[in-house]
């Protein structure tokens, strides 16, 4: 941590958090504020994807979860076949009557919102799924969790659409700059940063990927665990592992967007000293995803000629309390 705020420049906004320990994906969900909202709604390239992915599918019966204060991607649903019905699921009181206000124009006959969490939800069976709780590492807000959950209680039929239906993290060591951390300020606490570069390429000092997570969320297959090897093609300091999301193969948060300050920053998990590397070096990470009790944990086991080290990053770290 303090290896980037030391290079922190002047007029970047810093904001060092503490590692919030009673934090999972669900109570996260209860601190969305109106900032939040706003940039999902000028993400012009997540709004494409969505608005792609939801035409594309015939269901009727629509179930959508998290719908957000302006219910954007519940007005696609509707925008869609008369014959569509939705209903969404919004644990924020104040998010789901503003969310009722912006569909009223479509009828109550063809949508009902529901003040509660998804663990709490009943009815059903659904045809098809909306579900963006996707975080900046693609389990981190729960949507594994959520379909699990929906599937085992019979809220979703059997051949149901699910939207995203896959979902992908990969991962790179990376080398942070001022220029980096300036663009989008940076959140930091002592395993965790949250910056935002031009793009992924920009902050790597190798062209290799690896898998940290892979979800189908149609067929429940799902890879979390894996070894990886990075060839290093430039000499620099690598502060950590930096990880990007992509959506059914479409969409990808690796390059950075100005008109999505809060959708498209990139999460680093820290190593507790800077590694100074060099043109062709190795780096070997073994990685492995674990979910308890809607918490995650990324763990990551590092290794480059005869050095070994481990740097792991929880939900409590990435979703901080921060000053």
């Amino acid at each position: 941590m303090q290896a980037l705020l030391d290079i922190a420049p002047r007029g970047c906004r810093v904001r060092v958090g503490e590692p919030d320990n009673d934090c999972d994906s669900l109570s996260l969900c209860t601190a969305y504020a109106h900032e939040g909202y706003s940039s999902m709604n000028f993400d012009s390239a997540r709004n494409a994807y969505f608005k792609d992915a939801i035409a594309a599918c015939h269901a009727r019966r629509w179930l959508e979860v998290g719908v957000g204060a302006h219910a954007t991607l519940s007005r696609m649903v509707l925008d869609g076949a008369p014959q569509r019905t939705l209903t969404g699921v919004e644990v924020l009181a104040s998010s789901a009557k503003s969310a009722r206000r912006c569909l009223r124009e479509y009828g109550k006959d063809r949508f009902h919102i529901v003040e509660t969490s998804s663990y709490d939800m009943e009815g059903g069976p659904f045809d098809a799924l909306l579900c963006e709780v996707v975080g900046a590492i693609a389990s981190a807000e729960g949507i594994v969790d959520v379909v699990d959950d929906l599937c085992a209680r019979g809220i979703l039929t059997p051949l149901c659409h699910v939207i995203p239906t896959r979902v992908e993290t990969f991962f790179a060591p990376v080398s942070l700059t001022a220029r980096d951390l300036k663009r989008g300020g940076l959140y930091v606490t002592t395993r965790f940063a949250s910056v935002k570069p031009a793009s992924f390429d920009d902050t790597t000092p190798t062209r290799d990927r690896g898998l940290l997570e892979q979800y189908d969320l149609y067929t429940g297959t799902r890879t979390t665990a894996g070894l990886s090897a990075f060839t290093i093609h430039r000499e620099c300091a690598v502060h950590g592992i930096g990880m990007y999301i992509v959506l059914d193969g479409a969409l990808s948060s690796c390059h950075g967007r100005d008109d999505a300050g809060k959708n498209w920053r990139m999460p680093v998990a820290l190593f507790d000293e800077v590694v100074n590397v060099r043109t062709g070096d190795v780096m070997n990470i073994a990685s492995r995803v674990t979910s308890v009790a809607r918490r995650h944990s990324y763990a990551f086991e590092c290794e480059r000629g005869g050095d070994r080290w481990e740097v792991e990053l929880k939900t409590e770290h990435m979703y901080a309390s921060f000053a």
